[in-house]
């Protein structure tokens, strides 16, 4: 399973975060996503923070809607 199955995955918030800030001229979260997205099957110790959902409160629609 482990083979197969990544560690991080580009979840939609740390996506849209990192755009967000990309968008205002700041690239360091966008270059952190590409070297986490780029090692899926890695673990990176100091990258827990891709391993979580989004814990916010608000409701959370993707473009497909779900």
């Amino acid at each position: 399973m482990r083979s197969v199955n990544p560690i991080f995955i580009p979840r939609n918030h740390k996506v849209e975060e990192a755009l967000k800030d990309a968008n205002e001229g700041d690239l360091n979260k966008i270059i952190e996503l590409i070297e986490v997205i780029k090692r899926p099957f890695t673990n990176l110790d100091n990258k827990n923070e891709y391993l979580k959902p989004n814990n916010s409160n608000q409701e959370y629609k993707t473009y497909c809607g779900t």
